[in-house]
């Protein structure tokens, strides 16, 4: 049994002594492009070799996505920005830890939060109140139809 000083001490140990495993930002990568090339079908790893630039500006090959996802290649740091962009996502999810809450966002949920962050406390919670009420009554439409009261369906024609 570890020591708790032990699983104190360093991150690995922590790991090991609850069984998980720890990934590198290297794995996370790897398992994130993996996951989209899966999603994606047939020509994803052809789309992001073509897309992320090579030696001499050259595109990169089929090749190349596939030995990034069997280990025996490496993904360039400089690389990120264009496989985030194939990808669709933010650079830094590529390599964020699936435990960290950071999340990138976009100019106009960035402009939402700082409009947000700058009502006053009582209006801020009023305004959440609104938004979870108006997504219960969403949420209640999608599930069933609604009929309004005194308002009847038009018949079907009988032939």
């Amino acid at each position: 049994m570890v020591s708790l000083l032990s699983a104190i001490t360093t991150r690995a140990n922590v790991y090991v002594s609850v069984g998980a495993h720890y990934q590198t930002a290297d794995e996370r990568t790897r398992q994130r492009i993996r996951e989209w090339v899966e999603k994606q079908g047939h020509g994803a790893q052809r789309r992001l070799a073509r897309a992320v630039p090579g030696k001499y500006g050259k595109p990169h090959t089929d090749q190349w996505v596939s030995d990034i996802l069997n280990r025996e290649g490496g993904v360039r740091l400089r690389d990120l920005d264009a496989i985030a962009e194939v990808m669709g996502i933010p650079p830094g999810d590529l390599i964020r830890r699936d435990d960290d809450l950071y999340v990138e966002v976009s100019p106009s949920e960035f402009r939402l939060l700082h409009q947000l962050r700058a009502l006053p406390e009582v209006l801020r919670r009023h305004w959440f109140s609104f938004v979870d009420h108006a997504l219960r009554i969403e949420a209640s439409l999608d599930s069933k139809t609604v009929q309004r009261p005194g308002f009847r369906q038009p018949r079907r024609a009988v032939r």
